[in-house]
């Protein structure tokens, strides 16, 4: 969702890495915004009858949908034509009543033009109507880009090996043993293996159990970013190949390629065994965002959030123990939101460090039970299971079958290390006296590098980039003239931007866009984002874009059926939602009114995936804000929603339904070009991805930071600290299964926590510092305070020493009153952050001197005020901490 960045994006220097700025390209028409429309269907005739199409143009294809209330044509027949061209393209016909999921159908290469579809209807005895709806086709000159697309190794990840004899495969930080099956024998991460047996693929079939047994392993690609081979295999009366394809980052796509068979197979699974002792947290994931579980793995019950934030206790066995078979967890209690049970697309197991994941888009050549769980948990000693049901239903082998999922073992990358290591990038803006320092901030929504609404375009008001220019010129040391947003003004004359009130009491639109180019040109004024070499400081500009939104402009009447996720057999028809066209061919969005401008909530339309096409379009437009002004790219909402268009990664069943896929790859792929293009450009790549609890790693791993925890901030929760939003007094597994060190290759920043309350400020603060997290921290003082703190200790340099609370050999224990650290030590000095998650207190420190390389005459002081701090004996300390804050200790010699 978008989310509220003013308090991150104010005045943070930056590198300036400016090229010079591009050729100008204007509409010199107003850019289109689209007509609002109640909800309601647009495409209904009076007596019920429904014609629905959608254009396809990247694949030339169409989609038809006829619906009647009663049966009274009995035959369709569709001519699509050029608009005043009675020559007839191509036809198309058959029975009524046409399929649920419709028809798609093959149309030819479409020239510049209006083009209609007449549909004929013809009754049993003989009576026709025809029915005409109109689209238009644009070219643009992005569309067919392979920008981003090549095949190269970009740092920080490094080319693959593939070790023939072993039948292994490795990448950045990991090596995969292949099984003769074609799944995982052994994955080792950062040299630590994390199956306690192989993967296996069980199947039950007349009463008998077998496991799939298979021979040789074949590579048939070995290339630096991507490995590819398969393997064939047979388990009783079924006998099958896995293809296997494995990219440089980790992520591997596996199909099981099932042969038909005499016997029926009563039950299919695969088998995933991990260690136990490298498994005991777990983060599955559906669509939407915010209820999606992060935390331990339960031991048979556990505690579920809704979306709201309130909690519900459920049992995963009867007993809510461990049953028989060692299950400790199912997917039956999964939040969901419309993708419908059982299927669940994404589930990450493992530690703090390491673990795996599995996913898939979609269940097509599945066979499962509503009523039964996709997924389960099983625990049995030093083994933890993931169990992943493909059929809990009887499936005759009468045709092949191809089921498709992926596996991938984390951490994606190592954390990053240039231009310094990540431990020394700091959102907010520079303080003085630090270097070897970067600092980095956000231009919050689209309105502040002037699109015309908040969250849904990708280039400039009317195409009018002069506003880029204006950028670079400050950049480069210019002053900032706000003449130049009276100028940006004259161009809004349409009637949606005249002065008024909306009816949520905002300022007159015009006043909105006036305010943020002016906070702009305040933000870039006298080169305020200019890097300061001398004495190492590197900053970045980081513009937000949306991975979920739609161009509201000439894009949309030519690729909004391509881009959206609502097809036109959807279930969800017509209360969704969507982008379509009206009986006058005009782009109308169907719910809302979300697009009407420029209203503080308007423009977030969260109704498309990012397609090949749609990728297209938006780098072409990012290289273009990379080449101006901008250092990396914010990319808004990426979360998993249900996509029922058949083309993918939706699908039509075997009993004629459409049924949902979510849009894993295209996501994945969105941000691998992305990252690729920065680098081709020369540029380190940046990515900034807010993903709100859906830490869904194969489409973050070519990411830079994660943007996490956009709730809970309003409401009954408004004046509630981090530690009560989070309920993280007792129990942190939250953020160590979810957003913390290796797990996504990405750090996470913290945000809509600060409103001017210290109290919570300091909480989140606290919480971030012994996580690790970049919390945006924008609280004048306080930010630069503790940032100066952390940078001029040596915080992140090669020789300071860093322990994670959770990590072995700790060189610091509490007692008292709870509290978790993050310990430093460097140069005969130590650090420590120490953060209440409890109620407040005394806490009593005992410091291994030794380990910290601290002489034994060792005296503390809290770092933020001077203050000592009590030593009882040497090496301890005791410090009142109140409750959800934290205190900044440093310890040295006593002189």
């Amino acid at each position: 969702m978008r989310c509220s960045f003013l308090f991150l994006a104010t005045c943070l220097a930056l590198r300036a890495y400016v090229l010079p700025a591009a050729a100008q390209e204007t509409d010199p028409g107003r850019a289109p915004t689209g007509v609002i429309t109640r909800p309601g269907d647009l495409l209904k005739e009076a007596d019920g009858t429904e014609f629905r199409f959608a254009y396809f143009p990247s694949s030339d294809r169409l989609r038809l949908l006829v619906l009647q209330k009663t049966p009274a044509f009995s035959r369709w027949d569709v001519a699509l034509r050029r608009k005043g061209d009675d020559r007839v393209l191509s036809r198309y016909g058959g029975a009524l009543p046409m399929p649920t999921a419709g028809e798609t159908v093959s149309a030819p290469m479409l020239d510049e033009g209006v083009y209609e579809l007449t549909l004929n209807l013809t009754a049993p005895d003989g009576k026709q109507r025809d029915i005409t709806r109109t689209f238009t086709r644009k070219h643009f000159p992005w569309e067919n880009s392979t920008l981003g697309s090549e095949r190269i190794v970009i740092p920080p990840f490094t080319p693959m090996t593939v070790d023939k004899k072993r039948a292994s495969v490795s990448c950045v930080l990991r090596t995969h043993d292949i099984d003769g099956n074609g799944l995982w024998k052994q994955v080792t991460s950062q040299g630590v293996p994390l199956l306690e047996a192989p993967m296996r693929l069980e199947i039950e079939s007349a009463g008998k159990d077998y496991t799939a047994q298979g021979g040789k392993v074949t590579f048939t690609e070995k290339a630096a970013d991507r490995v590819q081979g398969h393997a064939s295999w047979h388990a009783g009366p079924v006998r099958g190949r896995t293809d296997f394809s494995v990219e440089y980052d980790g992520v591997a796509k596996l199909s099981l390629r099932l042969e038909p068979a005499q016997e029926r197979v009563d039950a299919l699974r695969l088998v995933i065994p991990l260690r136990t002792s490298e498994t005991w947290l777990m983060h599955p994931v559906t669509d939407l965002l915010r209820f999606h579980y992060a935390g331990r793995i339960p031991d048979g019950a556990g505690i579920l959030w809704e979306y709201s934030g309130k909690t519900n206790t459920v049992r995963y066995t009867e007993t809510g123990k461990p049953d028989v078979d060692g299950k400790v967890w199912d997917s039956r209690h999964v939040g969901r939101h419309q993708l419908p049970a059982p299927f669940v697309p994404y589930i990450w197991m493992g530690g703090t460090e390491r673990g795996i994941c599995w996913f898939a888009e979609n269940d097509r050549d599945w066979n499962l039970d509503p009523q039964r769980p996709a997924l389960e948990i099983r625990r049995q000693g030093e083994t933890t299971s993931l169990v992943v049901h493909l059929f809990t239903r009887p499936t005759s082998l009468t045709r092949p079958r191809t089921l498709t999922f992926g596996l991938m073992a984390t951490p994606a990358k190592p954390m990053p290390e240039t231009p310094v290591n990540f431990r020394r990038w700091f959102p907010g803006a520079q303080v003085t006296n630090t270097e070897q320092v970067v600092n980095f901030g956000f231009m919050p929504a689209c309105y502040y590098w002037g699109a015309a609404g908040p969250s849904f375009a990708f280039y400039p008001a009317f195409k009018n980039f002069s506003v880029y220019d204006e950028f670079v010129r400050l950049r480069k040391g210019g002053t900032a003239d706000f003449a130049f947003t009276e100028n940006w003004l004259k161009q809004f004359q349409a009637a949606e931007f005249t002065s008024r009130l909306d009816e949520h009491g905002h300022p007159p639109n015009i006043v909105t866009y006036r305010n943020h180019i002016d906070w702009s040109l305040r933000f870039f004024n006298k080169g305020a984002w200019s890097s300061q070499p001398e004495k190492g400081r590197t900053g970045w500009v980081i513009p937000y874009t949306n991975a979920r939104a739609i161009n509201w402009g000439e894009e949309a009447e030519t690729f909004m059926d391509e881009w959206s996720t609502m097809d036109i057999a959807d279930p969800r028809w017509p209360g969704e939602e969507r982008f379509i066209r009206g009986k006058d061919s005009i782009c109308r969005l169907a719910r809302y009114g979300k697009v009407s401008i420029p209203g503080e909530t308007s423009g977030i339309a969260y109704a498309i995936d990012p397609l090949p096409s749609w990728q297209n379009m938006v780098l072409h437009y990012l290289k273009r804000m990379m080449e101006t002004f901008a250092d990396g790219i914010y990319f808004d909402d990426f979360f998993l929603s249900p996509n029922y268009t058949p083309t993918g990664p939706g699908y039509v069943a075997e009993d004629g339904t459409l049924r949902p896929g979510v849009n894993i790859f295209g996501f994945r792929e969105l941000t691998r070009r992305t990252a690729v293009m920065q680098h081709q450009m020369g540029r380190r790549p940046l990515l900034f991805i807010h993903m709100t609890n859906a830490n869904l790693i194969p489409l973050l791993s070519f990411g830079t930071i994660i943007l996490d925890h956009e709730w809970r901030d309003q409401g009954a929760f408004k004046d509630k600290d981090c530690q009560e939003r989070l309920y993280l007094d007792g129990d942190t597994s939250l953020l160590l299964a979810q957003s913390t060190g290796l797990q996504s290759g990405c750090l996470s920043v913290w945000h809509n926590l600060f409103h001017g309350d210290e109290r919570i400020t300091r909480s989140a603060l606290g919480v971030s510092l012994t996580h690790e997290i970049k919390c945006g921290l924008w609280y004048g003082p306080l930010h630069v305070r503790t940032t100066a703190l952390l940078a001029n200790f040596g915080y992140g340099l090669p020789d300071c020493r860093v322990w994670r609370y959770w990590d072995a050999n700790q060189p610091v224990k509490t007692e008292g009153a709870p509290a978790k650290t993050i310990v430093m030590a460097r140069a005969g000095r130590a650090l420590l952050a120490v953060s209440s998650y409890g109620p407040g207190g005394d806490v009593s420190l005992a410091l291994d001197l030794a380990a910290l390389g601290v002489p034994a005459d060792a005296v503390a002081r809290n770092a933020e005020t001077g203050e000592p701090i009590e030593r009882t004996a040497g090496g301890r300390f005791k410090l009142s901490l109140p409750r959800h804050d934290f205190r900044l200790i440093e310890v040295g010699p006593g002189q």
